[in-house]
């Protein structure tokens, strides 16, 4: 191994292959709600639940397909018998959900599975200009740190017998809203500068730590989500049916 080469092998996937398929399933399932299931639908529902899968997430994987049947079957049942000013706000919304589901399941995968060096790393090689990569970075970080955030501040707030439901909704609003949206500001600022801090804004070209590759999931994943918006493009033209 030469000197400047990465000392560190990414994990089960590729983040560039993470990256496109939070990008890919959202337009694949534009399409909106149909009563009748085409493959495209299938595969492109299909592929986060696999991911999760393959990342050992059972549970997240049956909550998934759950939570997107029932979605999806309360829609097209309600749709029809209701009245048409809730039928419009009845498909609106579940439409929404189907529509954001998966991608909010790549995200998690991406936040969850993927260190931000390792980001940083498969922006590089995707020749990603830093005006784009380093809040993107930025994002990826701020989430679960405000989660934790949250998760601190509604424990100090249980000591103190403010709970939701507890007949203080003006207090519960003040003693956990306002320190989450203080602490929000201190994590993004901290946050700017720790990636000053590691020379994210330098014009010189950083010699990234973890090795970027795909392999064969990768190669699967990337064919799955190119035939997906193949087969959404050719739809959309009326070349072919599904």
């Amino acid at each position: 191994m030469k000197r400047d080469d990465p000392l560190i092998k990414t994990g089960l996937i590729d983040p560039r292959t993470l990256i496109f398929l939070l990008f890919v399933l959202p337009v694949v399932l534009s399409t909106g709600i149909s009563p009748k299931i085409t493959v495209l639908n299938v595969v492109a529902v299909a592929v986060p639940a696999i991911l999760a899968l393959l990342y050992k997430r059972y549970v997240l994987a049956a909550v998934y397909a759950g939570l997107y049947s029932a979605v999806y079957i309360t829609v097209r049942e309600l749709t029809p018998v209701v009245p048409s000013l809730f039928r419009t706000l009845i498909f609106t919304c579940g439409g929404t959900v189907l529509i954001l589901l998966p991608a909010c399941m790549m995200a998690y995968f991406i936040i969850k599975n993927t260190k931000v060096a390792e980001i940083n790393a498969a922006m590089e090689k995707l020749h990603i200009t830093q005006k784009i990569s380093i809040p993107f970075m930025v994002i990826v970080r701020f989430i679960p740190t405000l989660r934790r955030e949250a998760t601190g501040i509604n424990a100090a707030m249980k000591m103190r017998g403010i709970r939701l439901g507890g007949g203080k909704p003006l207090k519960m609003l003040e003693y956990r809203m306002i320190p989450l949206l203080m602490s929000s500001v201190k994590i993004g600022d901290e946050l700017s500068m720790a990636a000053v801090t590691r020379g994210l804004g330098a014009p010189i070209k950083r010699t990234p730590v973890y090795r970027i590759n795909f392999n064969i999931l990768d190669y699967i994943l990337i064919g799955t989500g190119a035939f997906c918006i193949t087969l959404f493009i050719l739809t959309k033209a009326g070349i072919v049916t599904v």
